[in-house]
């Protein structure tokens, strides 16, 4: 069981990295997932598709400019469209206060 003060240092590293990518869902998507662990459910996956890190690039670089942005994409089943929905729904709840 981990002491209070490494409970305390560990959550003031979770707010450090959140606040890090308040504006780049790019960033939070790649430090919040276990991308490439062994052992871990993303083992095998380096990072987010090609597409999908053009998208959240895409967001980074327009979300807050002065007009809504409006993306489509149309896809089979199986591309990661849902996951890609999942990571924008995490890394907008995380900066909720």
């Amino acid at each position: 069981m981990p002491s209070a003060a490494q409970t305390i240092d560990y959550e003031a590293r979770l707010i450090e990295l959140a606040a890090s990518c308040r504006h780049d869902p790019l960033r939070f998507v790649l430090a919040a997932y276990p991308w490439g662990e062994r052992r871990g459910p993303l083992e095998r996956h380096p990072g987010p598709d090609n597409w999908q890190a053009e998208v959240l690039a895409y967001i980074r670089d327009n979300v807050g400019v002065g007009r809504p942005l409006r993306i489509a994409i149309a896809g089979g089943v199986g591309p990661g469209k849902s996951a890609l929905m999942a990571w924008l729904v995490n890394w907008g709840m995380t900066h909720l206060r």
